[in-house]
């Protein structure tokens, strides 16, 4: 059961980054070909996208599975995955399926450099987050272990 209920967890985190990431691919390409094209997204493109928001998505709950302290050497590593390996996949996607055909080399230069800074963005914000949990969660376990706490909460 602990395992089925980590699954789901993992499953429901990895549907909202789907959908930032979808929204983000769909939204960005959708000003590039305003801007170099024609303003249209095709729904083909679209449905490509939204895939692969739920691949990027996966790949990188996959990188950091484990819900443990990494060595500093591993961290950085994948750290350096969790934001390569979402620009490899785009970028191969792009290719395969010719969404920059018809579009200046400046099209796809700022779809990825954009991208590539919402990685990044994205990243400094899941870490604040982080920061400020663990904060907060020790402060309580101080409280607690001080007989501060609730101890009805605290079971």
């Amino acid at each position: 059961m602990e395992r089925f209920k980590r699954i789901m967890k993992a499953e429901f985190v990895t549907e909202f980054f789907a959908g930032i990431h979808a929204v983000t691919l769909i939204w960005m390409y959708g000003l590039v070909s305003w801007i170099w094209k024609d303003g249209n997204v095709s729904f083909l493109f679209i449905t490509e996208m939204f895939m692969l928001g739920y691949v990027l998505a996966w790949g990188q709950k996959l990188v950091f599975w484990k819900d443990r302290i990494y060595t500093p050497w591993s961290f950085r590593l994948r750290v350096c995955l969790w934001h390569v390996t979402p620009m490899v996949l785009t970028g191969f996607s792009g290719l395969i399926f010719g969404w920059f055909e018809g579009m200046p080399s400046a099209a796809w230069v700022t779809f990825y450099g954009v991208l590539l800074s919402f990685y990044i963005i994205i990243w400094c914000i899941l870490q604040w987050f982080y920061k400020s949990d663990t904060k907060q969660l020790n402060t309580l376990l101080s409280a607690y272990q001080k007989g501060k706490g609730d101890k009805d909460e605290c079971h």
